[in-house]
């Protein structure tokens, strides 16, 4: 819907603009202040494990990552 939307308002999407960095935005702040396992942050945002590893929690550094897929909490996201 966002999508055809921003079609639909001739909004230019070049660059950090369009749904993508709006999805990205939320998923690095569910990472970073959640205590969700990074599998159901992967399911609730249609993405595969692997595919967060590469593309968000490359920013974070090899021992934050390695803490955050190791998470096995509760999730804040259904709080």
């Amino acid at each position: 819907k966002l999508n055809e939307a921003i079609k639909i308002l001739n909004i230019d999407v070049s660059g950090k603009r369009g749904f993508h960095i709006l999805r990205k935005t939320r998923i690095n702040e569910l990472i970073r202040i959640d205590s969700s396992a990074i599998a159901i942050i992967a399911i609730i945002f249609g993405q595969t494990i692997e595919v967060i590893q590469r593309y968000y929690l490359e920013i974070f550094g090899a021992e934050k990552t390695a803490e955050i897929l190791s998470r096995k909490g509760k999730s804040k996201l259904f709080s």
